[in-house]
Order: structure tokens, then C-alpha cells, then sequence
């Protein structure tokens, strides 16, 4: 009874389990299949794409296929075993491995390099050490290869590109000339306003800056030399030796005659004329006031400063010339006297225009007058004495500067 009942227990159990073994048994999924490229023991140019099992993967490969499609493995299909071909064309399941494979190219572009192909090693770019090339940069050269290949050229001095590649000192104004790619200056130039001062372009500013001479003490820059003198005492006169038509020269040749009188008597310094023309131009405005004494040429004093020489009287006549010699005046007051001094100049140091100054000192007939001194004289008569031709010979008054 016992029995019988384990038994109508059992059988379903068992009948179930055989129905499980035998479903796994018919429906197993089937192994992954995989694509390689066979290459047929004894054939090799054979070779053809095709798919296999997974499960015989592994065998395929241990007797020379390849994993993938052919197309994908030409260059180990077609190795020639020269680096110098090229054997991988992509389609050589279709076409077969050439027979004459295309060159490698080793052209690297670079100019500074001997391109060749060693079959064992492939290309070789060996630097053209030395030889001349262009590194296509405006500003370098000249160019050479160097060890390493390379293209390379030392600075250009003063090449630029732009003007910001030039000097950048405001007193240069320098600039790029993009024709030739060089710097050009247009330096600020600076003038002094006389001898005795330096001018110089201020860097930060570019604008002109005068400085005037340093002395040592005791001395004074003189304005004609630019050279450092001996502070004067005194500063000389005389009336010149010679006499002239009112055909002077203007007002400058009138100075230079002054200035050659003195230089022959051996006056050191600078002398100018004392007259005035009807420009504006008169000893107030052309000669130093001085503050020292006025002598002549024999060491007389004719007036302490320059306000007393263009006060009422000097202290004595201004009628030494050059090397001391008295200029005689004439014993009366004739208009045709020839001691007479050209001066068109009152005794305020002003001009005297009266009377023309004989076309501004450059006429001499005698179809013009104008105002002449008196070298005798030590009031204003001096130098505003009367009016005489132009064409009548006449002296200088001459005064150091």
C-alpha cells in the first residue's frame, strides 16, 4: 500500500524532468559565427573571405587564416617584404596582390631634407646641412638648412614689419617702409637759439629742449664763439677809419664792416654798426645794453652803461677810431662834411626817421639824405646831428656786443 503510493508520487516528477531534459536538448541555441579571411594550406594566393563558427575560430587561425575579410589584411597578404612598396590596396580579394606595387612616397615637402627609401626601413629624410633655403620670413637670413632639417636664418638687423618693429624714441619718428622692410628715421632737429645753448630732443616728449652753456665762475659764454671768456669790464668802441657812401649793404653789411675794422685792428669780440633803418630795426633793439662801461679805443670812458650812453651826454667824445686815432671834425658845420657818421639813430638809441635812411641803407646817391652824428659831440648831436646826401662818404659808430 505503502508502496504503491510513493510510487503514483514519484511518477509525475519524473515525467516532468525527462520532458525538461529533452527540451534542452532539441532547442540549444546555435555557437556566433565570425568572418576571416582563409588561406588555403599549399595555395596561399587562394585566399578568400569566409564566415565560420566561433567555435572553430581558433583552428583557423592555427593554420594561417586571418581574422576579418581579406580586404582588410592586404597588407599582410601582399607583403613583398620590401618597405618601399606599397602592398596594402584595399581590394585585394577581387583584384589580387599586384604584381609591380606602387612606390612608397616619401617626399616629406621639406626642402631641407634628401628624400630616399631603404627597403628594409622604409622612407629616410636625411637634412640637407648647409644648403641655402627659405624659411619665407621676411626679417631672416640668409637661410640655411640646419642638423635637425630645419629652415632657419639669423635676424635681419633693422628689418621690420610694421612700425611698431621700429625705434619707438618720439625724436626719431621713425617709420616702416614696407618696400624695402626697413626703418627709416626722421630725426626732429633741434637749433639752438645762439651758441651758447644746446638744444636737444627730449626722448620722452619729442620736443626740442634748450639748455644753456655752464660757465666756469667768472666767465661769460660769448654768443659769437659759443666759447667761455673772461667776464668783460668794459665793452669798446670807435668810429671806423674808413668812410662809405649810404650804400652799406642793408644793416648786416654795415655790421661786417664794424666787424672787419676791428678784426684788423685786433679788437677781440663782436661789434655791430650803430644805426636803425625804417623796418623797425634800431641799436635798441640790434645792440647789448650793457651794464659795464663803454671806453674807446685809447681806454677813455664815454659813458658807464648803456643807459648813460642814451642819456644827454657822454662822459666823453666818441671819436677814436679802431686804432686810436682822432677822427678830425670839420671847423664849421657844412652839410658836405665827410667826418661825419651815418647813424639815422636819436640819442635814445631809437630810430631817427626824419629823413629816410638811405633806402634802408642801401642806396648812396645823392638823391636821398638822411640823419648823421657828430663824433665830436658829447651831447645828442652825436649821433642825431644834422641831415647829409647819401652820397657823401661818411664813417661808422661801432660797439662791442
Amino acid at each position: 500500500m505503502r508502496v504503491r503510493y510513493l510510487t503514483a508520487l514519484l511518477a509525475p516528477a519524473v515525467l516532468l524532468l525527462g520532458l525538461v531534459w529533452l527540451a534542452s536538448t532539441t532547442f540549444a541555441a546555435p555557437a556566433a559565427r565570425v568572418t576571416i579571411c582563409h588561406i588555403p594550406p599549399g595555395n596561399a594566393d587562394n585566399f578568400h573571405t569566409i564566415t565560420i563558427s566561433e567555435n572553430a575560430f581558433a583552428a583557423h587561425l592555427a593554420h594561417g587564416d586571418v581574422s576579418g575579410a581579406c580586404d582588410a589584411a592586404c597588407a599582410v597578404l601582399c607583403n613583398d617584404g620590401d618597405a618601399c612598396t606599397i602592398d596594402d590596396t584595399g581590394d585585394c580579394e577581387q583584384t589580387g596582390c599586384p604584381a609591380t606595387p606602387e612606390l612608397v612616397d616619401c617626399n616629406d615637402g621639406n626642402e631641407c631634407t634628401a628624400d630616399s627609401c631603404a627597403a628594409a626601413d622604409g622612407c629616410v629624410n636625411t637634412p640637407r646641412l648647409g644648403e641655402a633655403c627659405d624659411d619665407s620670413q621676411v626679417c631672416s637670413g640668409p637661410d640655411m638648412c640646419n642638423a635637425e632639417g630645419q629652415c632657419v636664418g639669423p635676424a635681419i638687423d633693422d628689418c621690420c614689419l610694421s612700425n611698431d618693429d621700429c625705434s619707438q624714441n618720439p625724436c626719431d619718428q621713425a617709420s616702416c617702409n614696407l618696400d624695402t622692410n626697413r626703418c627709416g628715421n626722421d630725426p626732429v632737429i633741434c637749433t639752438p637759439p645762439d651758441l651758447c645753448s644746446v638744444s636737444e630732443c627730449a626722448p620722452d616728449t619729442g620736443l626740442c629742449v634748450d639748455t644753456p652753456a655752464v660757465c666756469p665762475e667768472g666767465e661769460t659764454c660769448n654768443p659769437a664763439t659759443g666759447n667761455c671768456e673772461n667776464e668783460a669790464t668794459d665793452k669798446v668802441v670807435f668810429v671806423t677809419s674808413q668812410t662809405y657812401t649810404g650804400n652799406l649793404g642793408g644793416l648786416l653789411g654795415a655790421d661786417t664792416k664794424c666787424q672787419t675794422a676791428a678784426t684788423n685792428a685786433g679788437l677781440g669780440g663782436v661789434y655791430k654798426a650803430w644805426i636803425s633803418d625804417s623796418l623797425g630795426e634800431s641799436p635798441d633793439t640790434r645792440l647789448t645794453h650793457a651794464t659795464v662801461p663803454y671806453v674807446r679805443t685809447d681806454g677813455a670812458v664815454v659813458a658807464n652803461n648803456w643807459i648813460t650812453l642814451t642819456g644827454q651826454f657822454l662822459i666823453n667824445a666818441l671819436n677814436r677810431d679802431e686804432d686810436a686815432v682822432v677822427i678830425p671834425d670839420c671847423e664849421d658845420d657844412r652839410q658836405d662834411c665827410p667826418e661825419r657818421v651815418w647813424t639815422a639813430t636819436r640819442g635814445t638809441g631809437l630810430p631817427n626817421l626824419n629823413l629816410p635812411a638811405c633806402g634802408n641803407w642801401t642806396d648812396g646817391s645823392g638823391s636821398t639824405q638822411t640823419v648823421v652824428g657828430k663824433p665830436s659831440s658829447r651831447a645828442g648831436a652825436w649821433t642825431g646831428f644834422i641831415g647829409q646826401d647819401c652820397d657823401i662818404p661818411s664813417h661808422l659808430y661801432c660797439f662791442e656786443q
